[in-house]
């Protein structure tokens, strides 16, 4: 972030300096590169310590979700049984929101995301939706909600 000189920059400054789009596609290809797992880069971002309510008003968190998204368009290309090892783990937190911004990418389909999450990410979801009601699209959660029951 030094030589993007985007250190102490924080909020709108942050997201909105030209340099932040820069950092953001370095963060992701690198971790791209890696076949790093989402709860890798959710640490790395410093989520980890965050409340699921705050989480998504992080300036960091916009990077973790170009990271999902970039990840679930190469899904398709993995075979499915390294899904788990790529979006499985972390902690509750983490795992309902990954939940959440999959179901917004259009992964509504209780099958992939049990092949994606395990079941401790799906309870994880169901938790936090119980709890907060809703964590980034509503409809789309309930969408997600409706498959887990229907799939016992």
């Amino acid at each position: 972030m030094d030589k993007l000189k985007l250190t102490g920059l924080i909020g709108r400054a942050l997201t909105e300096d030209p340099n932040f789009k820069y950092f953001q596609k370095f963060k992701v290809d690198g971790w791209l590169k890696k076949g790093a797992s989402t709860t890798t880069a959710w640490d790395d971002l410093g989520l980890n310590s965050i409340a699921l309510g705050e989480v998504t008003k992080v300036d960091t968190f916009r990077i973790y979700q170009q990271y999902i998204t970039e990840l679930n368009k190469k899904a398709e290309n993995i075979p499915w049984d390294r899904w788990s090892n790529l979006f499985g783990g972390g902690s509750e937190t983490e795992l309902a929101i990954k939940v959440s911004i999959l179901a917004k990418l259009g992964r509504t389909d209780s099958i992939d995301l049990q092949l994606m999450v395990e079941s401790r990410g799906m309870i994880a979801f169901l938790k936090a939706v119980k709890k907060h009601g809703k964590i980034l699209d509503e409809r789309v959660e309930m969408d997600v909600v409706k498959a887990i029951v229907n799939l016992q």
